[in-house]
């Protein structure tokens, strides 16, 4: 909260100079102290949603660098005349437990070339497969691993 009051002030002052920055963090310190005593909020807020931003962006580092290696997987795939494997159905049960984050789950399968989510019920989901060798990396997928740490820490 202190980070974006800062630099809201920035926004709505319109430059930056060195008398601007020692004004803004002074009153946005005072503003801080304001709402932390009498609005009822807790710096410990802002511990956690630094830390939840900190595991989105890991994820979505994750899930940025597994888009690309199966994009270089499915052009081998079209590149490759002589190479056809057959395409498949798996079946596999979540260990996610939240139904926001099993959304995000057959989201990111979906989103990455050469799988896609079929079904999703419950904890159970079906994805189609390119080939034999996209399954291998659906399952216990690292998706799911991020996903389940940040359901944990909760």
């Amino acid at each position: 909260m202190l980070f974006f009051l800062y630099f809201m002030w920035f926004v709505f002052n319109g430059s930056i100079t060195v008398e601007i920055a020692v004004i803004g963090a002074v009153v946005c310190l005072f503003l801080y102290a304001f709402i932390c005593r009498f609005l009822g909020y807790s710096p410990k807020k802002d511990i956690f949603a630094m830390g939840l931003i900190l595991k989105c962006l890991k994820y979505l580092a994750i899930l940025f660098i597994s888009i690309v290696k199966s994009n270089m997987d499915v052009i081998k795939i079209i590149l490759s005349p002589h190479e056809k494997s057959p395409s498949i159905l798996v079946s596999f049960k979540s260990e996610v437990k939240d139904f926001n984050k099993r959304c995000i789950l057959a989201n990111s399968i979906t989103i990455t070339p050469g799988t896609f989510t079929v079904n999703m019920k419950g904890r159970d989901f079906t994805v189609h497969c390119l080939t034999e060798d996209f399954d291998k990396e659906i399952i216990n997928s690292k998706f799911e691993k991020e996903l389940k740490k940040m359901e944990e820490k909760r």
